[in-house]
C-alpha cells in the first residue's frame, strides 16, 4: 500500500508539474514581449562581457597616453550605462513573470494542501536510513510513533515536484539560462 502512495505523490506531482509550466507558457513564455525581453538581455550580456574583455587589457610598458586615458573612461562608462540598462530590463522581465508566478504559487498551495489533506498520518514510504535529527520535520511529518525511517507526503512530494519541474522546463526548454544574471547574483566590482 505504501508504494502505491507514493507513486500517487509521484503522479500528482508530475500533473502539477505539467499543469504549472503549461500556465508559465500561457503567461509568459508564448508573448513576444517576454521573448523580445530575453533576446535584449542574452544581448546586452554578450555586450558587457565583451566590453568587460576590451577593458580588461592592460597597457604593457611605458606611461599610458592621455588619449587612451581618455578611451578607458569612455569605455568604463558605457560599461556602467550598460550593466545598468541590463538590471532594468532583468527586473522588467521579473515583474512581467509576476502574474505567473501568482499563479503558480495558488496551484502548488492548493496541491500541497490537499495531498497534506489526503495523506496527513499516512506513511507512504519506508527510508533506507535515519536522516539527521534537522531533516525530521520533512521526513517525519505528522506521522506517530519514533520510528524516524518512516517518511510522510512531504518529503516525497518536494523531491519529486522539484526533480519533475526543472526536467519539464529542461524539455520544453523553458529552464533559466545559466548565463543569464539571476537574482542572488553576486554585484560585479568595477576595476580601477
Amino acid at each position: 500500500m505504501n508504494l502505491i502512495y507514493a507513486l500517487a505523490i509521484i503522479l500528482v506531482a508530475l500533473c502539477t508539474g505539467l499543469l504549472t509550466t503549461f500556465v508559465e507558457w500561457v503567461f509568459i513564455y508564448r508573448k513576444a514581449e517576454y521573448q523580445d525581453l530575453q533576446q535584449d538581455i542574452e544581448d546586452l550580456q554578450k555586450k558587457i562581457d565583451k566590453s568587460k574583455k576590451d577593458a580588461g587589457l592592460v597597457h604593457k610598458g611605458g606611461s599610458i597616453s592621455a588619449e587612451e586615458q581618455k578611451n578607458k573612461k569612455r569605455k568604463k562608462e558605457k560599461l556602467k550605462r550598460d550593466r545598468e540598462l541590463l538590471k532594468a530590463k532583468t527586473q522588467e522581465l521579473s515583474m512581467f513573470k509576476m502574474r505567473s508566478t501568482i499563479i503558480v504559487g495558488v496551484i502548488m498551495v492548493s496541491v500541497f494542501g490537499l495531498m497534506n489533506s489526503i495523506f496527513d498520518g499516512r506513511v507512504v514510504a519506508k527510508l533506507p536510513f535515519e536522516p539527521f535529527s534537522i531533516f525530521h520535520m520533512f521526513t517525519h511529518r505528522n506521522l506517530p510513533g519514533n520510528n524516524f525511517t518512516d517518511c510522510g507526503m512531504l518529503f516525497i512530494y518536494i523531491l519529486a515536484s522539484n526533480s519533475i519541474k526543472s526536467s519539464i522546463q529542461r524539455y520544453f526548454g523553458f529552464a533559466q539560462d545559466s548565463g543569464q544574471p539571476s537574482m542572488f547574483a553576486l554585484p560585479e566590482e568595477d576595476e580601477e
